[in-house]
Formats: C-alpha cells, structure tokens, sequence
C-alpha cells in the first residue's frame, strides 16, 4: 500500500509540474491556430479575386483598394463594393476582439492602410521574418497580465499579386504578417482546471488501487480453500472421464455384438442358399432373413455416420414447402409392417386441424419421426403405437407425438437417455439390443429443424415422445382434416366433432 500511494503521488506531482510548464507553449498553439485559420480565410478571398458585400456603415468601400470595379450596383439599386483579404482579415479581427480575448492583427512594414502599421515589437519581428524566420513569439506583459504574442509571415502567392505586385512584391516575399496575441492568464486556469480534473483521476485511482491491494490480501486468505476445491473438481472430472471411457467401452463391445450378430445370420442363410437340398420356401425365408440382417446393417451404418456429421456441424437443413400427411404417411408404411410382426396397431390421429404443408426439411422431418416410432415398436409388446399431429399456428409449431404401451422409464433413465452411445440399463440393450444413436441423432435434428424433442414417461404403462419442429410461416396455408384408415374410433369421432361444429344452428343442408 505505502508502494503504492508513493507511485501515484509521484506521477501526479509530474504532471502538475509538467503541466505548469506547459501552459506558455499551448498558449502557442492557440495562437498558432488561429493564425492557420486566418490564412485559409484570407487564401480562400484572394482565390475568389475579392468577394462583394452590401455598402453599409461598417464596411463603406475600400480606399486603399483601387482596382476596376470595385463598386458595382444591382438592378435592384443596391450598392456593393469589393471586399479585398486585407480588408476582410481587418473586419474579421475587429469582430473577434468584441466577442473574446484573443487578438489578432494584419500588420506590415510598407502598409497601404495606416491602421495596419506595426507596433514596436512587431516591427522587430517583420524584420526577422524578411530575414528567413518562420515564427516569432515571446511573453509580453499587456496590463499588468502575461501575453503570448505570435507573429508569422504573409508570403505573396500568385492570386495577392493582382494588388500586391504594383507594390513590387514578387512571388514568396513576405509582404506583411499576422500577429495574433493570447491571454496567458485564461489559458493557465483552463490548464488548472483540466489539471484538478486529472489529479482527482489519480485519486480515484489511488483509491481503487487500495481497494485492490485489500481484496488481493481477502484473495490470497481464501487461496487454500480454492485450491481444495480445484483438486475436488479435478477428481469429479477425472471420475467423469473414467465413465466416459466406461460407456465407450460398453458401446464398443454393444457395436461389436451389433454388427456380428447380422453379419453372422447372413454367412449361415448365404451357406443355405448354396445348399442344392434347399426347398424353394426355405430359399425365400433365407434371401427374407438376408435382406432384414443387411437393412439393420445398413441402418447401424447410417446412424454412426449421421452423428458424426451431426456432431461436426456438417449437416444442413433445407427449408422448403412440405406435405405433412405425406411425411407421415410415409413413416407409418415404412414401419406398419414392424408393427403388424409384434402384433400392434399403428394409429395416425391429429388434435385440430393441420396445416397442409409446413416450411422444413422433409427427410429429415422423416428420419426423426422414424426413430421415435420405431423406438416405440421396439420397446413395446401389446396394445398400439399413437402419432398424435397436432399444430400451433399462433407459435407457428408442429408437433408429432409418438405414445407407446411399452416398458416405460425411471426419471434416472431419462436424465441418461439422450445420450449417444447409451440406453435406459444394460439389461434394455442386452434385451432389446441397439446402439442406443436414436434419440441422440433424433435430439440434434430436433434443434436444426428449430424444434426439440420432450419425453414423458412411467415404468410399465408406457412413453410419449413429442417431437415439435418449426413450422414456417402459416398465413394463407389450408387447413385440412385428415384420417388414417386405422386410427382408432375416437379418431372418427374427433372428425365428426369438427365438422359438426362447422355447421351452422339450424341450417338443415
């Protein structure tokens, strides 16, 4: 702290001294720029070759200017006269020393106007200018307060020569100056000013940096805790990555089981094939079992290639106009006859009407809705397999949810469950077997088709998955009303429930 407090005092005492010494110098640059402004103002008249104003008391026509034309009248009847650079800087100065402190001048040794004649000091400096100097100042005292003084050269450029050059000035000679006068006293109380400002910064930063030290100090006491907790951290992450390395292993060996099992039923049916004593049944029922073993193959291959484009973020969605019956009714005859195998029924209902087409990607509106209903078969033994379509037009949503009579979870299971790699125990994949990519893969395409995928679910009643996916803009789409041929009765009844309440009280059509 005692460091610290001696560094900030002894910056601040710096650039209070420093900026003591300075205040002569921008006292400089102020005048500096206001002789700049000057010679623009004065290059700017002289290129124009004089600008015209009103005769008026304050500018009555030039007397020391006598070039044609230089009075001219209007049609209206106004009089205007030719206003020189001289005589505009004049005016100009006498202005500026109304409205402020700092003065300015035109001065010369061979002056047209007896008013520009220079003053002692000024007369001085011109002669130092016509000797080669670019700028000459000193501190002067004007009543009883120190004055900057600045002077630098007017040198005859080819539009002065026009009035100028009768006086014998040439191209670059110094034909006068402008002498510009600043206030020492106002410049140094703006400096004492910003200077207070400034030393108040480094207070605060004194401030803060005590603050600091004490909180470093707070900081330092609490190091050991931290570090504990650090070391407990890094043990449950070493305990998660050991899990990790836990459930890659038991994916390998399921991955394993998972592609020699079909791979095993193909050689055996390909060995009867071959077989000359074969009938013609047992043929079909051989190529039947090859063609089934190759699919869940080439279903497996598909998954691990799909969430590994997933995970990488190089699969894209299209956007385009699609039928939703359409997507439906194609994941449904993909699936029925899975279905029919373990004797369930599979229902298409809707809640409401449905939009006829919705904005997304249709395959892979396809492959999720597959996953979800074909996860519902597999985990179920009796009763039916519900897809329930439903929309939202005012979120502008569709929704697809898939209700099974299965096994149903734990809320343990379920915090697993959409995990790659994984199912509900180890005893669901020795049973039912799968890679566990489903509702992994089913999750991400969820969110690139700007939806998600929610699960309800109780141990031995059953599951309901809803997939929800943008829908797109709804406005002017039809509404249409639709029925699976093997929905369920209370399917019917919610059609004829909408169309009865679409008839108007007493029409008798």
């Amino acid at each position: 702290m005692l460091g610290w407090s001696a560094l900030v005092a002894s910056l601040a005492a710096w650039y209070a001294v420093g900026q003591h010494q300075n205040y002569r110098e921008m006292a400089r640059n102020y005048a500096r720029a206001a002789h700049e402004k000057e010679l623009i103002y004065r290059r700017w008249n002289a290129w124009m070759g004089g600008v015209y104003v009103p005769v008026s008391e304050q500018t009555p026509p030039n007397p020391f200017l006598t070039v044609p034309e230089r009075d001219l009248r209007t049609p209206s009847g106004r009089l205007l006269t030719l206003v020189n650079p001289s005589y505009m800087t004049r005016q100009v100065h006498e202005l500026a020393a109304s409205q402020g402190t700092i003065r300015a001048r035109i001065t010369s040794l061979r002056p047209l106007n007896p008013k520009n004649a220079p003053d002692s000091w000024e007369t001085e400096a011109l002669g130092a200018l016509e000797q080669g100097a670019d700028e000459v100042s000193d501190v002067l005292s004007a009543a009883g307060e120190p004055v900057v003084r600045l002077i630098r050269p007017l040198r005859t450029e080819p539009a002065c020569l026009a009035c100028h050059g009768k006086q014998g000035y040439r191209l670059g000679d110094v034909r006068g100056a402008i002498s510009v006068s600043v206030p020492v006293g106002e410049v140094r109380a703006g400096l004492a000013a910003q200077t207070r400002k400034v030393l108040a910064g480094y207070a605060v930063c004194w401030a803060v940096g005590l603050a600091g030290i004490g909180f470093a100090a707070r900081k330092t006491a609490r190091h050991l805790a931290e570090r504990a907790r650090t070391a407990e951290a890094l043990r449950a992450g070493k305990e998660a990555a050991e899990a990790g390395v836990r459930a890659k292993t038991a994916f390998l060996a399921n991955m394993s089981h998972e592609i020699r099992t079909p791979m095993t039923a193909v050689l055996g049916f390909l060995d009867l094939l071959d077989d000359p004593d074969a009938t013609e049944a047992e043929r079909r029922d051989a190529v039947a079992t090859i063609r089934r073993n190759a699919n869940h193959q080439l279903q497996l291959v598909n998954d691990i290639l799909d969430l590994a484009r997933l995970e990488a973020g190089r699969i894209e969605v299209q956007r385009v106009a699609c039928q939703t019956r359409q997507v439906v009714d194609e994941v449904v005859g993909q699936l029925r006859n899975q279905a029919h195998e373990k004797g369930l029924a599979l229902c298409i209902e809707r809640t409401g009407p449905i939009p006829e087409t919705i904005v997304s990607d249709p395959s892979r509106l396809h492959q999720a809705l597959c996953h979800l209903v074909g996860n519902a078969i597999k985990f179920s033994h009796r009763g039916q397999v519900r897809i329930v379509v439903s929309c939202d037009t005012q979120r502008e949503e569709m929704s697809f949810a898939v209700t099974d009579q299965g096994i149903g979870m734990t809320g343990e299971q379920l915090a697993t469950l959409f995990r790659p790699f994984t199912q509900a125990d180890s005893s669901t994949t020795r049973r039912y077997s799968g890679t566990g990519l489903g509702l992994a893969i089913t999750k991400r395409l969820a969110e690139l088709l700007g939806g998600r995928v929610a699960v309800a679910s109780e141990p031995g009643v059953g599951s309901t998955f809803t997939l929800t996916v943008a829908a797109g803009p709804l406005e002017g789409v039809p509404l249409v009303r639709w029925l699976d041929p093997s929905s369920t009765v209370a399917g019917l009844a919610a059609v004829a429930h909408d169309i009865a309440a679409s008839i108007a009280p007493g029409d008798t059509r």
